[in-house]
C-alpha cells in the first residue's frame, strides 16, 4: 500500500514508522468499511497520504478493485506487514 522509495530504511526489519502505520490503519479502515467516499478524498483526508502515495496513479488501482468486488462478499485482508520502516504489503481480496 505505502511505497514511497525515498522514505525506504535499507534494513528489512526496521521499525514501522508511525506515518506509515497511521496511513495503513486509515487505508485498511476505510476499505473494510466500504468507504468509497472516503477512499476517493484520501488525499485530503487519509493522515499522511503524500508519504504514504506519492503519487495518485499508485493508489487508483485500488479504487477500481474495490469497485470490481460484488457489495455482497465479505473484503478480507490477505497479507498486512510494514517493511524496511515504511513499506506496507496491505492487500485485499474483495
Amino acid at each position: 500500500m505505502t511505497h514511497n522509495f525515498n522514505e525506504i530504511d535499507r534494513n528489512k526489519e526496521a521499525p514501522p514508522r508511525a506515518w506509515a502505520v497511521q496511513f495503513r490503519d486509515w487505508i485498511r479502515e476505510k476499505v473494510l468499511a466500504r468507504d468509497i467516499e472516503a477512499l476517493s478524498q484520501y488525499e485530503t483526508l487519509a493522515p499522511h497520504a503524500v508519504l504514504g502515495v506519492p503519487r495518485a496513479e499508485h493508489f487508483v488501482p485500488l479504487l477500481i478493485a474495490l469497485g470490481s468486488g460484488s457489495t455482497g462478499r465479505e473484503i478480507r485482508v490477505l497479507h498486512d506487514t510494514i517493511e524496511h520502516g515504511s513499506l506496507s504489503t496491505l492487500s485485499f481480496k474483495f
